[in-house]
Parts: C-alpha cells; sequence; structure tokens
C-alpha cells in the first residue's frame, strides 16, 4: 500500500475597512497593523477547509516514498469505518 502526505488547511478571513491614499497604502496599513498584532485572527474568521495531495512530495503527486524520513509529520493510522 502506497503512502501520500495529504496537506489540510484552515483559512481564516477578516476584511478591514481603511481610509488611505490609495491602494498600496491601504494594503501597507493593514500589513503593519497585522504585524504589530493590532489585527489578531481566531476562530470566528474560520472561512474555509482545503485537503489536498501536498505538492512537496513524488514530484507534486502527494506520493511519499519509503526512503523518505517523514517522521516529523503526523501519522494517520488505518481508519476503519
Amino acid at each position: 500500500m502506497s503512502r501520500y502526505a495529504v496537506e489540510v488547511k484552515e483559512i481564516l478571513k477578516r476584511t478591514i475597512i481603511v481610509k488611505a491614499e490609495n491602494r498600496d497604502e491601504a494594503l501597507r496599513k493593514v500589513e503593519d497593523a497585522y504585524d504589530d498584532e493590532y489585527i489578531v485572527l481566531d476562530s470566528e474568521d474560520y472561512d474555509d477547509i482545503e485537503i489536498e495531495l501536498s505538492p512537496y512530495f513524488g514530484g507534486g503527486s502527494g506520493e511519499v516514498s519509503e526512503k523518505e524520513d517523514v517522521s516529523k509529520y503526523e501519522y494517520l493510522e488505518d481508519i476503519s469505518e
């Protein structure tokens, strides 16, 4: 049986309204506020989940070779339904 690396991504998203002279300034202001931890996303900002094969294994196929050291990753044992 083959092994595959599967990524699970939870996406947090919040829309911020900001006064600015232009788009670049608006982005900079929000980036600065985020970097300064004025904006901190939490579970209330949950938007979506993505589950997909990891592009970092098997040349993008997600398949993990037997020689690959994956000891730092979480391993999901067989799940019986």
